[in-house]
């Protein structure tokens, strides 16, 4: 049954879709503000693993307990 607020299955289609035509074009799916929850697990798509372990690297200085949003804007 579907209910109101629930995400209608072809989104995630269309959502890597989208990805797929930013980063063919040269860009990246992130903003200003970050990857947020969504894209996460996105990060390999548009970075390298070098672009990755520093920014990794930079959370872990400024955040050493992971308190400041676990998991969210880097998968650490």
């Amino acid at each position: 049954m579907k209910r109101e607020g629930d995400t209608p299955e072809y989104v995630e289609t269309l959502r890597n879709q989208l990805y797929k035509i930013a980063i063919d074009a040269g860009g990246v799916i992130t903003g200003e503000h970050g990857m947020g929850k969504i894209g996460t697990g996105r990060l390999q798509s548009s970075l390298t693993e070098k672009e990755i372990e520093l920014m990794t690297a930079i959370k872990r200085i400024f955040d050493p307990n992971n308190m400041l949003n676990p998991g969210t804007k880097i998968p650490v």
